[in-house]
C-alpha cells in the first residue's frame, strides 16, 4: 500500500547517510504522511453537498493535515512555523495548479521559440502574483507566526505523535474528534508560549544617526 511504498522509498533514500538530515527529504515525506494518514481518512468520512464546498473543505483539511505532519520538522529544523501556509494553500491552490500545467507545457515546447512565448508570459505573471500576494499576506498576518522552539512544545509533539501511533495500531484508524481536541490544545499552548515570549522581548530600533530608541 501507500505507506509501505513510502517506507521503502525512505529506506532507499536514507542509504545516503546525509539524507537523514536533509530538510527537503524530511518535509516531503512528512507532507505525504499527513495526506495519507490524516487527510485521506477524514475526507473519506465526509459527505459534501456541492462541488464548491468539497473543494474548499478538501483544501483546508489537506493543508491542516500537512501542517500537523510537518510540526516535528518545523520544531527540529526551524523552531517555528506559520499558519499562513494554510491560508496560502487555500487561496492559491488553483493558481498553483494552473502554473504547474504551464510549466509542463513550457518544458515540452521549450525547443520551439514561437510556442514558448505564451507559456513563459503566463508563468511570469502567475509567479509574480503569488510572490507579491504572499509577501503582502506575510506583512499583514505576521501574528500567524508561531515560535515553537520551547522544549515543552517539543515534548508535546512527541507525546501527540506517540498517542496517534498507539491509536493507529490499536484501532487501525485515528479518532478524528479526539485528535482534533488534542491538536487544538497543543496549538493553544504553542500560541500562548509564543505570545508570552514575544511580549517578554524588548523592541530596539536604531535611527540612521546611531541613536537607540
Amino acid at each position: 500500500d501507500t505507506l509501505n511504498s513510502l517506507g521503502l522509498a525512505l529506506f532507499l533514500i536514507c542509504l545516503n547517510p546525509y539524507a537523514v538530515y536533509d530538510v527537503s527529504t524530511a518535509m516531503t515525506f512528512s507532507s505525504v504522511i499527513g495526506i495519507v494518514v490524516i487527510a485521506r481518512p477524514i475526507l473519506r468520512s465526509l459527505k459534501f453537498k456541492s462541488k464548491i464546498s468539497k473543494y474548499v473543505i478538501s483544501c483546508l483539511i489537506v493543508s491542516v493535515s500537512i501542517t500537523v505532519a510537518l510540526l516535528p520538522s518545523y520544531y527540529y529544523f526551524f523552531g517555528a512555523f506559520s499558519l499562513l501556509s494554510i491560508v496560502i494553500n487555500l487561496l492559491f491552490e488553483l493558481i498553483i495548479t494552473v502554473l504547474l500545467m504551464f510549466v509542463i507545457i513550457f518544458v515540452i515546447v521549450s525547443k520551439i521559440p514561437f510556442l514558448v512565448i505564451l507559456p513563459k508570459l503566463i508563468i511570469n505573471v502567475l509567479s509574480k502574483l503569488i510572490l507579491s500576494s504572499t509577501s503582502l499576506l506575510a506583512d499583514k498576518l505576521s501574528f500567524l507566526y508561531v515560535d515553537i522552539s520551547n522544549e515543552i512544545f517539543g515534548l508535546m509533539i512527541i507525546l501527540f505523535i506517540a498517542l496517534l501511533g498507539i491509536m493507529l495500531l490499536i484501532k487501525k484508524e485515528i479518532p478524528i474528534r479526539l485528535s482534533s481536541i488534542i491538536l487544538s490544545l497543543l496549538l493553544f499552548v504553542a500560541f500562548s508560549i509564543s505570545i508570552y515570549q514575544q511580549c517578554s522581548y524588548s523592541n530596539v530600533r536604531i535611527n540612521s544617526n546611531g541613536s537607540v530608541i
